[in-house]
């Protein structure tokens, strides 16, 4: 029987790895009379079992797992181990693509900013000036909103917001709202929306109160005239998930305040408005009251 410092110095594992796979678990040491941990052979060689398995990049959870199974499971968990590996193996790739398209597409010496931004516009899980989705869009919702969010678009946000993580709900809406019938009818809506907002520039007072009826009139001309079907089942389903996240609700009004003074003042009012009539609301996408369509 060994202690957990000879333990150590046989194996190279450090006493508090040791500890700390005990507490997962994955091995049970004997206890002597002085209360000190007793390690025999079998257990030596599961600490180094467990060791290797934990170098390949295998998680605790899976060698546990293995670890209290018979050595079929243990091939079935190193196959699991091996697509998960494939898999960030692909993302790795990715991502270096990313970068050679960044550094390739800028000149030598070019300032940080630049190249960063250049970095954020090859990404392709980047909405511009609205963030980047946790995921990946498919190519054709990819395409659909390039034409929604990039195209035509001239929008003076602080990269902040360029760069900002949007949740994992986000992608999975946009993704529902690309497949649904008549999207394109709620997509042409918003980049009207838009357009009007940005026509207002920086304005004054009067200005200020003209986006803020606009703000108003977009809430109630939704509900007047909801979206096709399809759209609002997708927004009625998926969107519920959103509208109370503190990152949607508060960043859309920061991003508005980055954009203009008016854009800041008709997003405030859409807030406002739909406060006020019960309905909720994902920056100025309004989720219907009532879907008579089925489930996305």
């Amino acid at each position: 029987m060994l202690s957990i410092g000879e333990v150590a110095a046989l194996t190279g594992i450090k006493p508090g790895r040791i500890r700390h796979y005990e507490v997962k678990g994955l091995v049970t040491p004997a206890y002597g009379q002085s209360g000190y941990r007793c390690f025999g052979e079998t257990e030596v060689l599961r600490l180094l079992y467990i060791d290797l398995l934990r170098s390949s990049g295998m998680g605790l959870e899976a060698i546990r797992r293995s670890v209290l199974a018979d050595p079929g499971d243990l091939r079935v968990a190193l196959d699991r181990h091996a697509a998960v590996l494939r898999a960030e193996r692909d993302r790795l790739d990715r991502i270096l693509e990313v970068v050679e398209s960044a550094v390739a597409g800028t000149e030598v010496g070019v300032p940080d900013d630049s190249l960063i931004e250049r970095l954020a516009k090859v990404q392709r899980n980047s909405l511009g000036s609205f963030g980047r989705l946790a995921r990946p869009l498919t190519p054709e919702a990819e395409s659909a909103l390039h034409l929604l969010l990039v195209e035509g678009w001239s929008v003076p946000v602080p990269n902040l917001f360029r760069q900002m993580l949007l949740p994992e709900p986000v992608t999975e809406l946009l993704e529902r709202l690309v497949r649904a019938d008549g999207h394109e009818i709620l997509f042409e809506r918003l980049h009207q929306l838009a357009d009007r907002i940005v026509a207002l520039g920086d304005g004054g007072p009067g200005t200020l109160r003209e986006a803020e009826q606009l703000g108003i009139g977009w809430i109630r001309q939704q509900l007047d005239d909801p979206p096709p079907p399809d759209v609002a089942s997708v927004l009625q389903v998926w969107g519920p998930a959103l509208a109370d996240l503190p990152v949607i609700r508060e960043g859309f009004l920061l991003w508005a305040e980055a954009l203009s003074p008016p854009a800041a003042a008709a997003f405030r009012a859409m807030a406002a408005e739909a406060k006020r009539l019960r309905v909720r609301i994902i920056g100025a996408l309004v989720i219907p009251r009532d879907v008579r369509a089925g489930s996305p």
